[in-house]
């Protein structure tokens, strides 16, 4: 079948520069140069199922940075529609999902040739990013408090059903692990569990982290302490007011001293 020809062809030692798509690519561009210069070039054509899925590389790269670049502006666009014109919360999360494409874009391109499967769902990951940034970016747009209050926040209300989400996500696709071609488990199962687990990480990690560091400029009351929101669950406003008490006795100690 064309799947078993194309797993074996991705297997084959094609010299140093392992550039595997290069010998079609090149030999479909040789190919539609000589029959342009056919006097027959009209009424003939090169066709084979093999060239007609290589002939995709011609154009697959500049396609899918142009499709990256419009879904990060769709992206862009709805979450400042939706987050009341906040431009920097918008480009926030618009970034948080560029970042997971790129990265999962690269881990894809080192683990597997890259192809129209590949980029296919390396752009699908850009509108499950969206799961990943945009509920926690909303949730700390809309919380009260100073930083820490508002993480704290956005965290409790947003982490479990992102964890579950996920969850539900990669075994909603783990049968196909078990699939007799590899070349299902490699480019369906595979690209899907790289893009949660590096929606994931960016979800529970990254972002937060960004948010940390720009959150002074994402409005908010610094002068609401985490332990007097309301909203914040009582066992993080307990957490909160330990460790604040915990930082003040140092420095009464220190006061006495002197």
């Amino acid at each position: 079948s064309f799947f078993e020809f194309f797993m074996n062809f991705q297997a084959r030692d094609v010299g140093p520069s392992g550039n595997r798509e290069a010998l079609f690519v090149d030999a479909i561009v040789a190919a539609n140069a000589a029959l342009d210069r056919s006097p027959l070039r009209d009424q003939a054509t090169v066709y084979s199922p093999i060239l007609v899925y290589w002939e995709v590389f011609l154009d697959l790269e500049r396609y899918m940075y142009i499709l990256i670049g419009a879904g990060a502006g769709a992206n862009f666009l709805t979450c400042l529609v939706l987050l009341n014109f906040d431009v920097l919360g918008s480009l926030v999360t618009t970034v948080a999902c560029t970042m997971i494409v790129v990265e999962v874009y690269g881990i894809a391109c080192a683990l597997m040739p890259f192809n129209i499967f590949v980029g296919t769902l390396t752009l699908m990951g850009m509108g499950m990013a969206i799961e990943f940034t945009a509920h926690f970016a909303t949730a700390f747009n809309k919380s009260r408090g100073d930083v820490q209050a508002r993480l704290a926040d956005a965290m409790a209300s947003t982490f479990p059903a992102l964890l579950e989400g996920s969850i539900s996500t990669v075994l909603a696709v783990l049968p196909l692990a078990f699939f007799p071609s590899m070349f299902y488990v490699k480019y369906m199962f595979g690209m899907v569990v790289i893009v949660v687990a590096v929606g994931v990480l960016n979800g529970l990690f990254v972002l937060p982290g960004l948010l940390s560091v720009l959150g002074p400029c994402l409005g908010g009351d610094p002068a609401l302490p985490v332990e007097q929101v309301a909203s914040v669950p009582p066992h993080l406003r307990e957490i909160a007011k330990q460790r604040k008490s915990a930082t003040k006795a140092p420095d009464q100690g220190a006061g006495a001293g002197d």
